[in-house]
């Protein structure tokens, strides 16, 4: 038996086609504008620090132990300021490594 233009398996070939066709557009969408917001970050990464990054960065500067009175007087939790303090500690501190946790 011939399958004809109008047969199930054909109709269901199309479709199966079409969704992977619309799978590959949607991922390769993802990648390009994950691509476009890391390079739209790392073209604004050399400004200088805000307000807020400032009191980041003292937080973090000493290390661990007078990280929780700091993290207090600014009224934020001590928790957010471990990522930036792994990130300042495996890289110096600078600008970027402040803002790679971010």
């Amino acid at each position: 038996m011939t399958k004809g233009y109008g047969s199930l398996s054909t109709l269901k070939d199309t479709e199966t086609r079409i969704v992977n066709g619309n799978r590959l557009l949607a991922i390769a969408l993802v990648c390009l504008l994950t691509l476009l917001a890391a390079a739209v970050r790392m073209l604004l990464l050399g400004e200088s620090l805000w307000v807020d990054e400032l009191h980041t960065s003292w937080t973090v500067y000493d290390g661990l132990r007078p990280l929780p009175a700091r993290a207090a007087m600014g009224n934020n939790s001590p928790a957010y300021f471990l990522l930036p303090w792994l990130s300042s500690s495996l890289f110096g501190a600078g600008e970027w490594q402040l803002r790679l946790p971010s």
